[in-house]
């Protein structure tokens, strides 16, 4: 902590910039500046003029399935405005379904943390059960009864429909894989250890949802891989790398919602503060090794484009869109810029 106590991180709204007020131990206020980690990628996000309409389209769907249950999660869903974070991460000539689709995914995707995913606090006496029942619906040998599991099902139902059982396949054990995934986290949870960033790693890439998200790639553009391309250890590890790099830069901007959980949800950032890192110096650590990740990213997808099908070259040109609209949406969405306002760094 610095003298005199905590500093308040106040927002300027521009790219990554927030200002530090630091208290000394006469009270007088000296101001210093900390930058929070700022990306570069290949490929330049782009706003979707549709953005609005998806947003508030996806709301309307998300009320349909009962995923919003009062005003203040109607509030946060719509400050978090999904919809444009799904116009930023997808080809700008998506068709409007596609993306209506992806808009209502991302709604989806967040409700669950409020509805399914924060049950994980409980410990996994709780969790276990209802995670078992859902993978049985997303491998459809139960009737969905819960909200979530019904919403679920017509995202599947109108993926298959528009885009063919390849695509349902690929989101299916990606659902999978991101359900699964939440029973050890709430193991994780329930301990009082902190994890290591091995562990860490391998929990993130389930409960990140990317590989979920991902699925949607090559519907909006219209071009698939072969079974036999796609599930190439080569491309699942830059689809991986890419996770990574997008579960990162989350937790990054994530960092002041996080810290308010009971119990705490560590984050690469936290456990590298837990191993004796300030936690400014924690993030900016974050930042570089997440720009290492990119860089490991293009030294993989370079001599993929050369060996690889048209249509793995587009899925990499789809990854790197990803990221970098998931980056600017950090930026741009109040969600995240306005809980930096108010961010007290204690370490």
């Amino acid at each position: 902590m610095p003298p005199g106590g905590p500093c308040i991180a106040r927002g300027l709204h521009s790219r990554g910039l927030f200002s530090v007020i630091a208290p000394d131990s006469s009270f007088d206020l000296d101001e210093a500046t900390v930058l929070l980690p700022q990306f570069h990628y290949r490929t330049a996000a782009q706003q979707q003029p549709r953005s609005d309409a998806l947003n508030s389209g996806s709301l309307l769907w998300a009320e349909e399935f009962q995923l919003i249950t009062d005003d203040d999660i109607r509030r946060a869903a719509a400050a978090a405005q999904f919809g444009t974070f799904g116009g930023l991460t997808h080809d700008p000539q998506t068709p409007l379904e596609t993306l209506r689709l992806i808009s209502d995914f991302f709604h989806w995707l967040w409700l669950v943390d409020d509805l399914v995913v924060d049950k994980t606090a409980s410990g996994p006496e709780i969790i276990t059960p209802l995670i078992d029942h859902f993978v049985s619906v997303v491998r459809g040998e139960t009737v969905a009864t819960s909200a979530p599991e019904r919403a679920y099902v017509d995202l599947a139902r109108r993926l298959v429909a528009d885009h063919g059982a390849q695509s349902g396949r690929r989101f299916a054990a990606a659902g999978v894989r991101f359900l699964e995934a939440l029973i050890p986290q709430s193991v994780m949870r329930a301990s009082d250890t902190v994890p290591t960033l091995h562990e860490y790693e391998i929990l993130r890439r389930g409960i990140s949802g990317v590989p979920m998200a991902v699925a949607f790639i090559e519907p909006s553009i219209g071009i698939h891989m072969s079974d036999a391309e796609w599930q190439r250890e080569d491309v699942q590890r830059l689809a991986e790398q890419a996770n990574d790099i997008i579960s990162w830069v989350n937790d990054i901007f994530s960092l002041p919602m996080e810290l308010a959980q009971e119990p705490v949800f560590w984050n690469y950032p936290l456990i590298l503060q837990a191993q004796g890192m300030t936690l400014p110096e924690a993030i900016t650590e974050t930042g570089k090794r997440t720009q290492q990740a990119y860089d490991d990213f293009w030294l993989l997808a370079e001599r993929l484009m050369q060996e690889r099908s048209p249509a793995c070259r587009a899925f990499i040109h789809g990854l790197d869109r990803w990221m970098s609209g998931s980056y600017e949406w950090h930026i741009v969405t109040p969600r995240y810029w306005r809980a930096w306002e108010t961010f007290i760094i204690t370490a």
